[in-house]
């Protein structure tokens, strides 16, 4: 009786250890994070963006703020960056704000500067080495369309103390450089190569080259491939606490931490999550090539001239108004516009058509064709040719009007920011230089509403002028925060 109670205990406790293995298994299953190799699934559907584009997770809680989408800006041989004031050494795909150019300021940043993103507070700029397909037939280099996704996330437990980026904040990731495979455990950024079709499985954190995951999962017929690039979240100070805009080599400022881990004190300034999706449409490339040429990897090229892949790099250029990502940061779940985000009145319509929608460039382009092309345009040295005279005004495309001024905004007020580090913000220090409105300033009348710069811009002349007269929530008149509005430019 003794041995029959023994193995019965025997057996239950293999049963709860099998059954504890298998929930966990299933748990690690369904919960992707950057240390396992993965990111948490994405949904790919063509519609509008929302909380079911940015999934939290009991495991790991994600609070999603909001997914960008980015249609082409333009594709040029420039990289404000790394080389500023000349052009660069190969081709990016950009995406943003339409002040992309040789050099970037502050003023190319704010409003009211366009931007081809669909959310207009984020004045943001974002490019990546563009692709080509190389036709044997032809002996030419054809130019891969891209377009592109950013997402922002905070992880729950370090919400409080995340901030938003600061306005002119630089980075690059990823090696420009490199021209072949790494070797398992070679340290490399957080940047990797998947495709449509095949998530989460080839959503690896492994695959530095196209041809990694080619291998592990194949090639679809007709889809797109993606260039995963994720950014660090910390973010080193200065002696006074305020985060570092950028550093010589572009990336030392900022470090890489584990998920649920804090920012080490050597950079203790927290930024939310980014990740950026840069998307080549191999599918669109069969209209003019052969889809065996567009299929067969040994044709593919990044601008580089990189045939691996493993060269893949990314640039970003913060352009938010911090007040507002701020408080977004607090409030915003995917832009659900339920749950009261700050960003959910400034997403322009019509979302379902974003991926179309053209701006005009304020600055001038390097004088040359980027496709097809008989060579890639590699210049090591980065000698540029004369600039392309701008169209004239009725030549150029119509954009949508980034004025999105919300016809009913709930009551709401500015999270106080005093626990934490300061962020250098020239957006509050003196908007009317360059004779911009602050997008972030509002006031609140007897009905509790907030009105902001661009509900003043929309209202007759006489009632203009007394809410110019106002005081906002951060006690500047309307006149000194809405100069354009309230025609105070100086």
């Amino acid at each position: 009786m003794h041995r029959i109670r023994s193995f019965i205990s025997l057996l239950c406790v293999a049963l709860n250890v099998g059954l504890f293995v298998t929930s966990t298994t299933a748990s690690h299953d369904r919960i992707r994070t950057p240390e396992s190799g993965d990111i948490e699934p994405v949904n790919d559907n063509d519609g509008p963006v929302n909380d079911n584009d940015m999934p939290v997770n009991d495991y790991d809680p994600i609070h999603p703020i909001v997914a960008v989408r980015l249609p082409p800006l333009v594709t040029a041989r420039l990289d404000p960056i790394v080389n500023p004031g000349q052009c660069s050494s190969h081709v990016h795909s950009v995406f943003g704000a339409a002040s992309f150019g040789d050099t970037i300021t502050d003023a190319d940043l704010m409003d009211p500067i366009e931007t081809s993103g669909n959310v207009v507070p984020n004045r943001s700029l974002y490019w990546a080495p563009s692709m080509y397909i190389y036709d044997p037939s032809t002996a030419l280099y054809h130019l891969v369309p891209t377009h592109a996704r950013a997402y922002y996330r905070v992880q729950n437990r370090f919400k409080d103390v995340t901030n938003p980026f600061p306005l002119n904040f630089r980075v690059v990731i990823g090696d420009a450089n490199r021209k072949t495979r790494y070797y398992p455990g070679e340290e490399r950024d957080n940047v990797y190569w998947t495709q449509r079709g095949k998530r989460p499985d080839s959503n690896s954190q492994d695959h530095s080259s196209w041809g990694e995951f080619i291998a592990s999962h194949g090639l679809d017929a007709g889809t797109f491939i993606e260039m995963k690039t994720v950014y660090p979240e910390c973010v080193a100070v200065d002696a006074y606490g305020r985060p570092l805009l950028d550093s010589p080599d572009h990336r030392s400022h900022v470090q890489y931490i584990r998920r649920q881990q804090p920012c080490p004190p050597e950079f203790p300034y927290r930024v939310p999550m980014l990740d950026i999706e840069f998307r080549y449409e191999l599918d669109k490339m069969w209209e003019t090539l052969d889809p065996k040429v567009v299929q067969n990897p040994q044709n593919w090229f990044l601008s580089t001239g990189d045939r691996t892949g493993a060269g893949a790099h990314s640039d970003f250029i913060s352009g938010w108004n911090t007040a507002v990502l701020d408080e977004a940061i607090q409030t915003c779940v995917g832009g659900n516009a339920e749950n009261g985000c700050l960003l959910s009145p400034f997403f322009q319509q019509p979302r379902n058509v974003d991926m179309q929608k053209r701006v005009a460039l304020l600055k001038e382009m390097p004088h040359e064709e980027v496709s097809p092309l008989k060579e890639l345009l590699i210049y090591p040295d980065a000698s540029c040719p004369e600039p392309r005279p701008l169209p004239p005004p009725s030549q150029r495309p119509t954009a949508y009007p980034t004025t999105a001024a919300p016809s009913v905004r709930p009551t709401y007020s500015l999270r106080p920011t005093s626990s934490r580090r300061p962020t250098k913000s020239p957006e509050s220090s003196s908007p009317t230089m360059f004779c911009f409105d602050d997008p972030s300033w509002f006031t609140i009348n007897a009905r509790g509403k907030a009105r902001t710069c661009a509900f003043i811009s929309n209202q007759k002349p006489e009632d203009r002028s007394s809410l110019c007269e106002r005081n906002g929530e951060d006690f500047r008149k309307g006149k000194e925060a809405c100069p354009r509005s309230c025609s105070n430019c100086k």
